[in-house]
């Protein structure tokens, strides 16, 4: 439950895209999305993504598969466990600054 590691993993431009509902655009859209600030509390308790394609090239590059995501949602006295499961697209990036 290390939202800061989470939010590190996302460009400041990444989009999520939530089943029946709009794209969330950007990481801090992502992070009220996820962890608003209106005294509730998410926890990823477990996610995982088998790989079914991956190409690219030195500076871009895609994975493709399928990821499930569990997590609980906290807020006053009401406390709920979700997993879902979806078709992923992630693209990496080559940071210039990392080589």
């Amino acid at each position: 439950d290390d939202t800061s590691a989470i939010l590190n993993t996302l460009d400041e431009q990444a989009v999520l895209m939530p089943a029946g509902m709009k794209p969330i655009i950007g990481k801090e859209n992502i992070k009220q999305f996820w962890w608003p600030n209106d005294g509730s509390r998410t926890k990823v308790t477990e996610y995982t993504m088998k790989v079914m394609e991956i190409d690219g090239n030195n500076d871009l590059a895609y994975t493709r598969g399928r990821a499930e995501l569990t997590f609980t949602y906290e807020k006053d006295e009401e406390k709920t466990e979700q997993t879902n499961s979806t078709m992923s697209l992630t693209l990496y990036r080559r940071d210039p600054e990392k080589g």
